[in-house]
């Protein structure tokens, strides 16, 4: 009897085809500032993700035990922020933010470090999603454990009720795009 090694393959999501409103990360570099256009453009992109899906509280996004929040598995956090640990760092810790080293010198990217390095300066944590619920695991029970509950701070809220009622009142004669991680738009 020969023992077969299960593989379990994983399909990773491809993030060029993931895409958000062009005018919502436009009003979030203006309402957030720079704190906001200083990150990274995966981060501001995982954020505006973030944003855009829990904004209304909905059957589906809605933490069984704190039902005011949102959840979030960490597979939606790993898909824009890379680690958990990256995204509580840029949400509650602080972090910093650098040039890029290459081969031939800097560049012009701007790189993430949750830990001091020559050349990075440290900034202050955005706090622009409050956890409402901490995670737990059942190692070794029938039952599962619960993710982390979330909800937007009060600034968040209120940039997305502007941009909401903007979406709705305003007829711009600028066409309405969505733009991925890439910077890639798409016109609709």
């Amino acid at each position: 009897m020969q023992n077969k090694v299960r593989t379990r393959v994983v399909k990773r999501q491809n993030l060029d085809t993931e895409f958000i409103p062009y005018s919502l990360l436009k009003e979030a570099r203006e309402v957030l500032g720079g704190e906001f256009s200083r990150l990274t453009n995966r981060h501001q992109v995982g954020y505006i993700d973030i944003f855009w899906n829990n904004y209304g509280i909905t059957k589906t996004n809605q933490h069984s035990k704190q039902i005011d929040s949102f959840k979030m598995p960490r597979d939606n956090v790993n898909r824009f922020f890379v680690d958990q640990r990256d995204f509580r760092a840029i949400n509650n810790n602080g972090y910093y933010l650098g040039l890029k080293g290459v081969r031939l010198g800097v560049s012009d990217k701007v790189s993430f470090s949750r830990k001091e390095k020559d050349g990075y300066t440290r900034h202050e944590p955005t706090l622009w999603v409050d956890k409402t619920f901490n995670a737990y695991g059942r190692a070794g029970s029938k039952t599962p454990g619960q993710c982390c509950a979330y909800r937007l701070a009060p600034k968040v809220a209120k940039m997305m009720d502007g941009w909401f009622t903007k979406q709705l009142v305003e007829d711009d004669e600028e066409p309405q795009g969505m733009v991925n991680l890439n910077g890639d738009r798409v016109e609709v």
